[in-house]
């Protein structure tokens, strides 16, 4: 099976200071040991490499890179996904405050017909998304 990540997933994952962070083991722990694999887009490969690099140093996000080869399917966007995007953000119904980037994320789950994502933002669920959890054993 494969589950999107988003970039609160991957800031806990690489950030020992983030509340999030040993969640955010755990979870990756068991989606590993299950053999599932992680989708990691584009726009979030170049979101997150930012805030590493202005949150926690030009190393770290260096080495993010590196890694995200390694550890995650990496996925292009496509028009599709940013013209829906665009309508999320544009006279959604939906009371919130998605990003670009997050719209682009859900237009990307809609596409691909999942519903299950590696985020710690509650504005995913209420897009219709499940946020993945830590196994408890």
């Amino acid at each position: 099976m494969e589950y999107l990540i988003d970039t609160s997933a991957l800031f806990a994952l690489l950030n020992r200071d983030d509340p999030a962070h040993s969640r955010a083991n755990q979870i990756f722990k068991d989606i590993k040991k299950e053999h599932h694999s992680l989708i990691l887009l584009n726009f979030i490969l170049a979101e997150t490499h930012t805030l590493l690099r202005m949150r926690v140093g030009h190393e770290n996000a260096r080495t993010f890179l590196g890694s995200a080869i390694r550890d995650y399917t990496l996925l292009r966007v496509m028009d599709t996904d940013e013209m829906m995007a665009f309508q999320f953000l544009q006279g959604s119904p939906y009371p919130l405050q998605l990003s670009y980037f997050d719209a682009v994320l859900c237009a990307v789950a809609d596409r691909l017909k999942t519903k299950k994502i590696f985020a710690f933002d509650k504005h995913f669920e209420l897009m219709g998304l499940q946020l993945l959890k830590p196994s408890h054993g």
